[in-house]
């Protein structure tokens, strides 16, 4: 809109509204002191042009977006710390205090969120937080398993599950979503649109799907994801609802549960470039892209589809063909119900 205002533009225009009987041409006195404002004015319009971009919801980002999702009472969800469960062994009688650091070999830290006794049999358990918020501590089983501070009578730790529920602060697109979601989906007297505001306002979930009058009159299930689009934590659960609780319109009977995750196996024969790449990084690359494929498809379609898997497989740097491709042991789509949402299983590739 404001392009067409350059220095030259603006500065043409000045000199033309100046009395002819003036000297206007270049170097003159006239034209050396339009010359500098001419500069600044069209600077002005930059900035101008820019402000009238960011005030559209669709091409918005950072604070302008913040300011955006305030006007509809939305605010940029925080970073949250993954947390999970921990064994313990050593003496018999021995206390773990709260607060005592647990890490991977990779450096990733866990702090206990209560105290952990050990008892008779020698083992003990407590849960754990991640010291530093992000998806660097959704970690693998069995990978916590340094004691940085030596505690007497506590001989080892161990993970036997992953921990989940870590995520990054909220993206611009994630943000730019949800406030889209809210003025196009007007959520009133607790309608659908309603329990999934609720939701996705507690911090770590990534969607919602809502099922009306799922188990007779009054009755409300909620499924949710976290915001890695995977089937969200024990404690994201609790915490939606108790939002929800707090928030529901009085007589709705809601249940709250966490997506079912459908482990999607994948193994195929490949081709690849042995000359740059190993089987292993390969490996890797693929699953990353099925991860990434998957998390795209969670509440947002019906099935895995077999012909993508095998695009996907294709797409990755390094891969130039593969055969005998199966998807959880077939060549055909997975189909997932409405609770469902796919996650990577395991991927298996040969020469």
């Amino acid at each position: 809109m404001y392009e067409e205002q350059t220095e030259q533009v603006i500065r043409d225009r000045m000199l033309a509204s100046i009395s002819t009987l003036l000297d206007k041409r270049e170097g003159s006195f006239t034209w050396d002191a339009i010359a500098p404002v001419a500069l600044e004015l069209a600077e002005l319009y930059i900035q101008l042009g820019h402000l009238h971009r960011v005030s559209f919801v669709t091409a918005s980002y950072g604070d302008y977006l913040d300011l955006r999702a305030r006007e509809w009472g939305l605010a940029r969800r925080p970073a949250t710390r993954a947390t999970g469960a921990i064994t313990l062994t050593g003496k018999a009688g021995v206390v773990v205090p709260t607060g005592t650091k647990f890490r991977t070999g990779a450096g990733v830290e866990f702090e206990l969120t209560a105290d952990a006794g050990i008892d008779a049999g020698g083992t003990g358990t407590g849960g754990i937080r991640a010291v530093v918020a992000g998806v660097a501590g959704n970690v693998m089983a069995e990978t916590i398993t340094e004691i940085p501070t030596s505690i007497q009578g506590l001989q080892s730790v161990s993970n036997a599950e992953p921990t989940s529920g870590g995520a990054e602060v909220e993206t611009d697109d994630m943000l730019r979503e949800r406030l889209l979601e809210r003025m196009s989906r007007p959520a009133t007297s607790g309608n659908i649109y309603h329990y999934i505001q609720w939701a996705k306002a507690v911090p770590g979930i990534g969607d919602a799907r809502v099922v009306p009058i799922w188990d007779g009159p009054g009755t409300v299930k909620v499924i949710l994801l976290d915001a890695n689009r995977q089937p969200a934590s024990a404690e994201l659960v609790a915490q939606v609802t108790a939002y929800i609780e707090a928030e529901r319109p009085i007589g709705a009977i809601v249940t709250v549960v966490a997506a079912t995750g459908v482990s999607i196996n994948v193994g195929a024969t490949i081709s690849y470039d042995a000359g740059r790449y190993t089987l292993e990084e390969i490996t890797a690359a693929v699953e990353q892209a099925i991860s990434a494929y998957l998390a795209q498809t969670a509440f947002r379609l019906g099935q895995v589809s077999y012909a993508k898997i095998g695009s996907v497989v294709m797409s990755v740097d390094g891969v130039t063909d593969y055969s005998a491709l199966l998807v959880n042991g077939g060549t055909a789509n997975v189909t997932l119900s409405d609770d469902e949402v796919p996650v990577l299983g395991t991927v298996t590739l040969s020469v």
